[in-house]
């Protein structure tokens, strides 16, 4: 799938692009996804940029239960990162699997290497806990509902934990061409930074995608 989204504030001081993609497999014993968005925001101040593109690949087990692996890469000038990279893996399991519906769950670990504009790089290893959930219908028009939450408490820096979250909705108009709308979410209860406050960023994208 692509998908394209572009705004305009009324005065011409506030632009916003956004950019998505990305491409899956499945099989009876195994599955893959990788995902890429970029999020550009220009406006009379500043220019703030957000990038992220992850790689999963489940193993199927007996029953509802899968290994997993992952890797991604982030980069947020709003929250002053210049890059994040993660590698981890752990253990999951599907509470739902129909023909309408996915949800599940899984914990694992993760090492992780950031590195800010104002303060270096940092290493730390993560424990990870996550969760998303889908409902879809593939009769036209073909509909899409989901969301993910990943929280990622510090096993390296006590106290420290981050948490990401994505809610989407596409919709089909015409065939293979949806709309979507998607919230997304990022927080840091300590970022190794000057002052280590906490740090957010959040924002809500429209666009338009092509699915193949």
């Amino acid at each position: 799938y692509v998908s394209a989204g572009f705004d305009l504030s009324q005065s011409g001081d506030n632009t916003t692009f956004n950019f998505a993609g990305g491409l899956s497999s499945r099989s009876r014993v195994r599955e893959w996804s990788l995902d890429g968005t970029a999020d550009l925001t220009d406006d009379s101040a500043r220019r703030t940029e957000r990038y992220d593109v992850s790689g999963v690949q489940r193993r199927l087990l007996q029953g509802q239960n899968f290994y997993q692996g992952q890797l991604s890469f982030t980069r947020n000038t709003e929250l002053d990162l210049n890059l994040r990279s993660q590698f981890g893996g752990g253990l999951g399991r599907y509470f739902v699997r129909s023909n309408s519906m996915e949800w599940r769950a899984g914990a694992g670990l993760a090492y992780t290497h950031e590195n800010y504009q104002s303060e270096g790089a940092f290493d730390s290893i993560e424990l990870v806990l996550a969760t998303d959930f889908s409902v879809f219908r593939y009769d036209f028009p073909e509909t899409d509902i989901g969301g993910s939450l990943a929280l990622f408490p510090s096993l390296t820096k006590s106290g420290r934990y981050r948490a990401e979250g994505d809610v989407h909705a596409n919709y089909e108009f015409v065939e293979d061409l949806y709309f979507q709308l998607r919230v997304y979410g990022s927080y840091d209860s300590e970022p190794p930074t000057e002052g280590n406050s906490p740090s957010g960023d959040y924002g809500v994208v429209t666009s338009l995608g092509y699915k193949f």
